[in-house]
């Protein structure tokens, strides 16, 4: 059973449709609240909905809901970087996201810049901004995938740029215990994943 969602700042639901199409796809909830509706919002800027290019498929949108106007009244400027972060932690079976900080509001769409894990509180964070820059080529990189520093856990990711039409950023989750990896910073080690064909499912 869907539990109660635990405040105003939580995401209560998930849509998602294809650009070329008008079909929405309604998620099953992460929450119940009463204002938690399954249709998807054309008003642009919402304090209540995040409208985002999903972050593998550039064909894709989706929606997250809230309860009510929890985002920040704010409008993001052209050089703000960070517009808000989500988090999501797991109880029981489900996961429960929620607005962590809200800087700023999107004049249109977010795009998520990337996610990692914070174990001491065994989070997920999901930042997002406005803009993201299309990649130069279909071969490029197009993601940082960061590791821990045993190079066998995936710990984060940061989108570097969004790949062509029919092309996808891979974000893969496969685990093993003998990484070479493609450079390291200030988060640590990663390898660079790039962008490949939509058709190409092979991770």
């Amino acid at each position: 059973m869907i539990p109660y969602c635990r405040g105003s700042n939580s995401v209560c639901r998930g849509l998602s449709k294809l650009l070329d199409l008008s079909q929405v796809i309604v998620e099953p909830g992460f929450c119940k609240c009463p204002k938690c509706f399954g249709n998807w919002t054309t008003e642009r800027p919402s304090r209540s909905t995040i409208t985002c290019q999903h972050h593998e498929f550039p064909d894709r949108m989706i929606q997250y809901k809230f309860c009510s106007e929890v985002l920040s009244e704010v409008t993001c400027s052209a050089k703000e970087k960070l517009a808000l972060v989500l988090a999501a932690n797991k109880q029981g079976e489900y996961w429960l996201p929620y607005l962590k900080e809200s800087k700023c509001l999107c004049p249109s769409s977010y795009f998520m810049t990337g996610w990692r894990q914070e174990k001491i509180h065994n989070l997920w964070l999901y930042s997002f901004g406005c803009e993201r820059r299309h990649c130069a080529r279909s071969s490029s990189p197009c993601v940082q995938r960061y590791l821990d520093r045993g190079h066998s856990h995936t710990v984060g990711y940061e989108f570097l740029c969004t790949c062509p039409n029919n092309f996808r950023c891979p974000v893969i989750h496969t685990e093993t215990q003998a990484y070479n990896v493609d450079g390291e910073d200030e988060r640590g080690p990663y390898l660079l994943d790039r962008c490949r064909p939509i058709n190409q499912i092979d991770d």
